[in-house]
């Protein structure tokens, strides 16, 4: 059975995870994926959530002994009350890609939820041994600015998911340490030592060839909401701290698992973002119009969150 990492786990898998790094050691918490008949109804069952949205509709169900998800264009999975188990049951000829989405991207942030922790849909890095997090919508640079980043002494933290720790100090985990970006912006880089392969949407993945195999959490310093702005001579970016209502409904929105966690589990979600934004800072960031000068913006994060760096909002 391979075993791969992702996101602070070690998966013991029967499918084939395209594009996820061979576990190293026996660091991580065990999820094992199988092969097996998912049920298409229980008696028991208590839908919590969904996405009606075409083409692919999804759902969560909560189960006396787990959970079900069902994606209708991938298949069901069957999910153990505690996590660590995964059977899933696929639709015939389903790309690996697809399965891949639905491990990242719904399952495994399920696994957190059980677990206590919260799943944003974020990209980050990791600067002074402290992490700094973007979130924002498509096409408003969060994997341009992290390339920049990690271009001026940064390191590639996690791409689209990030495992987040409600401790007394939250901590987040190591996630899938790609950069996606478009071609005219990988154009450009400056950064040695990178592969690079192009994903089904067109943009280049960009992989370091030197593995990073250090897992510890580190504590999450900030989270970002990214956004545009007219280039501006004197300011290439501009942050804000957003009040704790506004913070709050940014982490909300940003949950991973999004409208898949309703219902009875709407309250627990709220409480958890809550302990989040009353213990890390939330920044709206306003970046200028201008590819040209993203090096500078990078250097205004580096200077915020640089060692010994004393410079406020």
């Amino acid at each position: 059975m391979p075993n791969y990492s992702a996101l602070g786990f070690r998966i013991e898998s029967r499918l084939y995870l395209t594009g996820l790094r061979a576990a190293f050691g026996e660091h991580g918490e065990v999820v094992r994926i199988l092969a097996g008949a998912v049920p298409t109804h229980h008696p028991t069952e208590l839908r919590i959530g969904g996405d009606p949205t075409p083409p692919c509709l999804v759902r969560l169900y909560a189960l006396a002994d787990g959970y079900r998800f069902e994606h209708e264009c991938t298949g069901r999975y069957a999910v153990s009350a505690d996590g660590s188990q995964i059977i899933a049951d696929l639709v015939p000829d389903v790309s690996n890609d697809s399965v891949r989405l639905d491990v990242l991207g719904r399952l495994l942030p399920l696994a957190m939820h059980i677990r206590g922790q919260l799943c944003l849909h974020a990209s980050a890095v990791s600067i002074a041994e402290r992490v700094i997090a973007f979130v924002a919508p498509k096409g408003t640079g969060k994997s341009t600015l992290a390339l920049a980043l990690v271009n001026q002494g940064a390191t590639t933290f996690a791409d689209d998911a990030l495992r987040v720790w409600l401790d007394a100090q939250p901590t987040v985990t190591p996630g899938i340490r790609n950069i996606r970006v478009q071609p005219d912006v990988r154009a450009r880089s400056r950064a040695a030592g990178w592969m690079s392969s192009v994903a089904i949407d067109g943009k280049f993945v960009l992989e370091s060839e030197t593995v990073d195999e250090d897992e510890r959490p580190r504590e999450l310093d900030a989270i970002y909401v990214l956004s545009t702005a007219a280039a501006d001579a004197d300011a290439p970016v501009a942050r804000t701290r957003l009040s704790h209502r506004d913070a709050l409904l940014v982490v909300l929105g940003q949950g991973k698992l999004g409208s898949l966690l309703g219902g009875s589990e709407t309250a627990t979600q709220i409480d958890r973002a809550m302990i989040l934004v009353s213990k890390v800072p939330v920044y709206s960031a306003a970046i200028a119009r201008d590819l040209g000068r993203v090096d500078d913006v990078a250097m205004k994060f580096l200077k915020w969150h640089g060692v010994g760096s004393t410079e406020s909002a």
